[in-house]
């Protein structure tokens, strides 16, 4: 009989956290930090959009609207950088967003009409998420599903690598069994070693890094990082935080268990603070190897178009600067319908969205969105790159060498942890990077180890963090193709 995986207790793990361990990225105030985020922005926002439903011309019309600059059924292009989920394969029908137009187990494999599109915009960079690979058939009467095998998977990342389209999230689809469990998995088996679909090493070997799985979703809490203004502030959200739906897993019946989280006391206050407050977690697969999954913000109502508007406010938004945090939020937009929380009753009232893409309110939602990141206070980044900042942040290593006439930051070769794979500093981790330093500092010269000169660094007084300038490489945005 197995033993019962004791309960977690955030209320003693947590009870004496200081507002400086609370998750808001710390700056160092007497030397040199990475940058909460690239500079001038105070707060950061993307946008998750998972593709069920999302036909050619919803597809066409919200992009053109949102991350285009011309005429649209929607109003001009706002300019933003928010891109995109795929599928490889999806069950036969209309054709969406998929590589294929049926399951991974026809023979022969037919490419779907949208498979140029998935070329283009992924080698692209738009298209930075896989929405797990799509779906399976089920057992009839069964939520199992049917003929998963770990040859689709090795297939499909072949594929992808030779058409040069290199996505670095995945993110969990409803059922699929090429979902990413976790500690909480039950019917996901992308990261099961006892299921003939396991598949998680082909996965991360081919640069997957970050994890979106399903218990990893907060509802009424608008956003990670926040810095609380006092430790009462803090408290009070550590207690009125929902616990109990990241300490549980369930079963195939549907009985719940406690998760199981490997270590001691400290690594499980890290752990807690992580469910709590940051975007980025280091938890273990169901393989037992780590893996860094991350937080979607979905709201209390089904996440759809029509209920964007009440998923992101303008006082949301406001808090969310004033608290420096980030924010991935989680959408369906090829979907509108009424408000609902319950699934049983919205979902039969649902309907496919068409042009123009929004209605008034999320229209205007999206123009507020648009005056923050062109005043330079909201950073909104597809989810990959907006990940990266964060793990950057966190992981990039560097010394400095203070001298009364120059400071010099000297970035090491190489970063990494282990969730993920080391390699070498990239001039894609270099985009945006910008670093703190207070004001009285002197000239600030930044170089990574290894390489010859001076990165071109730029220097200003820092917006968000009175009393400190950012040192920073400008940050340069994706143009959508016309």
């Amino acid at each position: 009989m197995a033993v019962p995986v004791r309960p977690l207790d955030p209320f003693a793990l947590l009870t004496d956290l200081p507002v400086e361990q609370g998750g808001a990225h710390q700056l160092r105030t007497d030397g040199v930090s990475v940058r909460a985020y690239p500079y001038p922005y105070i707060a950061a926002l993307s946008i998750s959009n998972d593709l069920d439903g999302m036909h050619q011309e919803c597809f066409d019309g919200w992009h053109a609207f949102v991350n285009g600059h011309g005429p649209t059924p929607d109003g001009d292009g706002l300019g933003l950088e928010v891109g995109d989920s795929f599928w490889i394969w999806t069950y036969p029908g209309p054709e969406l967003l998929s590589l294929h137009l049926h399951y991974a187990h026809v023979e022969p494999r037919q490419d779907s009409s949208r498979a140029g599109q998935i070329v283009e915009l992924g080698r692209l960079g738009w298209l930075d998420t896989l929405h797990s690979m799509g779906n399976w058939p089920f057992e009839e009467g069964s939520d199992r599903c049917l003929h998963a095998l770990r040859d689709q998977a090795a297939y499909a990342l072949d594929r992808l690598d030779r058409l040069g389209v290199k996505p670095s999230v995945y993110v969990n689809h409803s059922s699929s069994v090429s979902n990413v469990g976790g500690p909480w998995g039950w019917y996901q088996h992308a990261d099961d070693p006892e299921h003939p679909f396991y598949c998680m090493d082909l996965i991360k070997a081919f640069g997957f890094k970050y994890f979106w799985i399903d218990e990893c979703v907060n509802f009424g809490k608008f956003g990670d990082h926040l810095q609380y203004p006092t430790q009462h502030h803090l408290d009070r959200a550590i207690r009125q935080f929902p616990w109990a739906a990241w300490l549980r897993r369930r079963d195939y019946e549907g009985v719940t268990y406690n998760a199981e989280f490997p270590g001691d006391s400290d690594a499980h206050r890290q752990l807690l603070t992580s469910f709590f407050n940051k975007t980025l977690i280091r938890v273990n697969g169901r393989d037992g190897k780590p893996l860094l999954a991350f937080k979607r913000h979905r709201g209390f109502d089904q996440p759809i178009m029509s209920t964007f508007c009440n998923q992101v406010t303008d006082a949301d938004l406001d808090a969310l600067e004033e608290m420096r945090g980030v924010v991935i939020v989680y959408q369906h937009f090829g979907r509108k319908g009424p408000r609902g929380r319950a699934p049983a009753l919205s979902r039969k009232l649902r309907s496919t969205v068409t042009s123009p893409a929004f209605d008034e309110h999320a229209r205007a939602r999206f123009h507020s969105i648009a005056e923050r990141f062109h005043a330079g206070r909201l950073w909104v980044a597809l989810q990959s790159r907006l990940l990266n900042y964060l793990w950057l942040r966190d992981t990039l290593r560097f010394g400095v060498q203070q001298a009364e006439a120059k400071w010099l930051v000297t970035i090491e070769e190489e970063i990494g942890c282990d969730a993920t794979a080391w390699r070498r500093v990239d001039d894609g981790d270099l985009n945006g990077l910008s670093f703190s330093v207070p004001s009285h500092a002197p000239e600030v010269v930044v170089t990574i180890a290894g390489r010859n000169g001076t990165l071109p660094v730029l220097r200003a007084p820092d917006p968000g963090w009175p009393g400190r300038d950012a040192v920073y490489l400008p940050w340069r945005q994706l143009e959508w193709p016309t």
